[in-house]
């Protein structure tokens, strides 16, 4: 239904948690309206909300899954999952991730780098010494503060200027795109040391 140039959603179910109070406005909680988005929205704006969301720090993703739940039989919900994906916890603890970035090295036939060494002052996650790279794997979780995401670029910048080339994998990417991890780590070792 339109009214005054405004498209108007109407719902049958609308549970308690799934409702707020803003500035004196009663509205839908940011989980509910992300569900209500992947009924009406495209992908990238859906994808926008969601980032927005986390960037803001409203994006709970305890109540989301208790509101999708609820919510059995909305056609957008495998979208909202697919999407959310990106914003889950591995579950991996760093010695995981250090066996599945190992694996990846050998399956790319790389010789085995040098774990948490230090160089330049600042501990590394992995360093291939002879080609002057630096591999960090990052977890959202540890580097999501904006403390975090300063020194991150800071030892970047001390190390870029020490003459490393430094490459940041993500744990999710690790776990959930590894192949595209293999790409880069094919490019990275193909390009001469600075």
């Amino acid at each position: 239904m339109t009214q005054g140039g405004i498209e108007l959603h109407r719902t049958r179910t609308l549970t308690p948690p799934s409702v707020t109070v803003v500035r004196g406005i009663v509205t839908t909680t940011v989980s509910r309206t992300l569900i209500d988005l992947t009924e009406c929205s495209p992908d990238n704006h859906l994808r926008r909300a969601v980032d927005e969301a986390d960037r803001l720090g409203w994006l709970n993703l305890r109540d989301l899954d208790a509101r999708m739940t609820e919510a059995t039989g909305r056609h957008g919900l495998p979208r909202l999952q697919r999407l959310l994906q990106r914003h889950r916890p591995t579950g991996f603890s760093r010695s995981d991730l250090e066996r599945r970035f190992l694996s990846l090295t050998a399956a790319v036939g790389l010789p085995t780098p040098l774990v948490n060494h230090t160089i330049e002052g600042l501990e590394v996650d992995f360093h291939w010494p002879d080609r002057r790279l630096v591999v960090e794997i990052d977890s959202y979780e540890y580097h999501r503060t904006r403390a975090r995401f300063e020194a991150d670029r800071a030892r970047d910048r001390h190390l870029t200027l020490a003459g490393w080339r430094v490459l940041r994998i993500t744990d999710h990417a690790l776990v959930h795109e590894p192949q595209a991890v293999e790409a880069d780590l094919r490019a990275a070792t193909r390009s001469p040391a600075p």
